[in-house]
């Protein structure tokens, strides 16, 4: 049997979709295909309440410890969340060609 967590989403991922989506639609992606792409957020972002340990320890792509896993969605988006006990926190969804450590590490 799988273990359920508990996701928790802020605010901040419904303005990051928003963002990727508004991008999306200003430079001309067919709608039929942002609409995929949002489904395949979704997706990624459920998949966390029952297999968090599937995304990336991002330690290993950065060289120094941190408490932040991710995902990758298309190769372009990065989903990146941390997991505290039955606490699964998405933290953000950022493209991947974005200057996402400075995002993160603030």
């Amino acid at each position: 049997m799988e273990t359920e967590y508990n996701l928790i989403i802020p605010k901040q991922i419904e303005m990051d979709i928003k963002q990727i989506r508004f991008y999306k639609e200003k430079f001309g992606s067919y709608e039929g295909t942002i609409h995929k792409l949002m489904k395949k957020f979704d997706t990624a972002v459920e998949s966390l309440a029952t297999s968090p340990m599937a995304g990336i320890d991002l330690s290993s792509r950065l060289g120094f410890a941190t408490n932040f896993r991710y995902k990758v969605v298309e190769k372009k988006y990065l989903i990146f969340y941390t997991i505290d006990g039955k606490d699964v926190n998405v933290v953000r969804i950022l493209p991947a060609k974005s200057n996402w450590q400075r995002t993160l590490f603030k």
